[in-house]
Formats: structure tokens, sequence, C-alpha cells
């Protein structure tokens, strides 16, 4: 896209979705420059899709991906522009799309801002995902973090580290899932925290104590998706970090 088209893309679409103000239903503009804008994103997308549907190898999918999102931005930016200026939500494939894709190729500080916008406003994924926006979202983040933590990689910026699991955690709260996928959400967080409890220092905070409060952080997640799933997989990570949690409080019991 020309940098005249990018400024127009992002006009459109803050006009688009700003139009959409006084609605109380999620509708968008069939007529006028911001519905033609859309169609044309729309044709572009479907070209798009095409494109990734003929290519078999998941990791030149994510490629392509990664280069295709840039010229999507001038419009998912105009449709945040509108947002964060009082309109209404919108349904809008091309924001979706960009959702997904950025979720897809890991990058989960560039997909915050849509997946907010998609669950604030009750977006319906596109039609070939059998999943609810809420369970997709819950679902990719938290098996990408357990992917990163069964690696032993510490999280690097832009990816799924503890504050996203959190903000995902309730972003997703009052959304209907199954407990299968909450229960993996809490696992991600649980096991996150264990990870941070490991590395605490326990004289950091007393005889201890942040390196305890830290463990019954983890516990709490972690029996919380056991809770939910019994079939989990957190069994061991439980009886570890009880056992490490006997032993600090042995550990201060014999130094008082």
């Amino acid at each position: 896209m020309s940098p005249a088209q990018r400024a127009f893309a992002r006009k459109t679409s803050a006009l688009a979705a700003a139009s959409t103000a006084a609605s109380s239903a999620l509708q968008r503009p069939t007529s006028g420059a911001e519905a033609t804008e859309y169609e044309l994103q729309r044709e572009r997308l479907g070209v798009d899709l095409k494109r990734l549907k003929d290519i078999q190898s998941i990791e030149r999918k994510i490629d392509l991906k990664r280069e295709l999102i840039a010229n999507y931005d001038p419009w998912v930016g105009g449709v945040l522009d509108a947002a964060a200026n009082g309109a209404r939500g919108v349904q809008d494939d091309i924001l979706t799309h960009m959702m997904i894709w950025r979720i897809d190729t890991g990058d989960f500080a560039g997909a915050l801002p849509l997946v907010e916008y998609v669950l604030r406003w009750g977006l319906a994924l596109p039609e070939r995902f059998n999943r609810t926006a809420a369970t997709m979202i819950a679902e990719e983040i938290a098996e990408a973090a357990l992917k990163r933590l069964d690696q032993g990689e510490e999280p690097k910026e832009g990816f799924v580290d503890l504050e996203l699991l959190l903000t995902i955690d309730d972003l997703t709260a009052d959304h209907d899932m199954h407990d299968e996928v909450r229960a993996k959400l809490a696992k991600a967080l649980g096991r996150e925290l264990a990870r941070q409890a490991d590395a605490a220092d326990e004289s950091a905070d007393g005889p201890a104590g942040g390196k305890r409060a830290a463990i019954e952080a983890a516990l709490k997640r972690l029996r919380r998706a056991r809770e939910l799933n019994a079939k989990a997989g957190v069994k061991k990570d439980i009886e570890r970090l009880e056992r490490e949690a006997r032993k600090l409080t042995e550990s201060t019991d014999a130094s008082s």
C-alpha cells in the first residue's frame, strides 16, 4: 500500500467504527466510502487467505502472515483509534483475522489491543473457527506459555509472560468456555508463578516470606487447574511445590 492508501484506510476504518456509535447493534455501514473501503480490504484479505491456503508448510504460512500483517495495520489502527474516542465496536473480519495472525506469529504484545477490542464488543471469529473468541484466545496463549515453560525458556519481550497471562485471565473471566480450556490457562499461570518462586530469594522478604508467598500463589492456580480438569497434568507440580513449602516452614521454625 502507498502512504496515501494507508492513510485513507486508517481514516475510513475510523469513520466506519465511529458511525455506529449511537447504534445498539454491531452493524457495519452498507454504503459510502467506509463500506467501500471495508469491502476492498476484505477482497485483499480473501486473496491473502487463498495464498496461505496454498502453502502446506506451517512455518512458511507463519512467515507470510508476518509479512502480510503490515498491509492491514492502517485499517486496524483506524478501528482502534475510533474505539479509543468512544465509538462502538462493530463486527470486523479484518481485525479478527489480524488478531489471529498476530497470535499465530507470536506477536502477543501486538495482539493484545485487538484481543481487548474483540472481547469487549463480542466479535465473532471467522466462520471456519468452531471456538468462541474467548476460548481461542485463552487456549492459544496458554499453550504458547506452556510450550515456552516446557522448553525452559525465559519470557521474551512481546511474548507470553506472567503479566500477559494475568491480563488474559482477567479479560476472559466472564466468558463461557470449556473447563479444560480454563484449566489450561490456570496451569500456565501456576507454572509461570512456580518458575518465579523457584528464582525467588528466600531472604528477600523476611524469613522466606516472599518465596513462600510465590509458592502459595502458584499452588492456588495449579490446584484450580486440577479442580477444573483432573487430567490437567499438574499433580507433580503441586507435590513439588508442597514439599518446597514444607521445607520453608521447617526452616523458619528452626530459626525462630
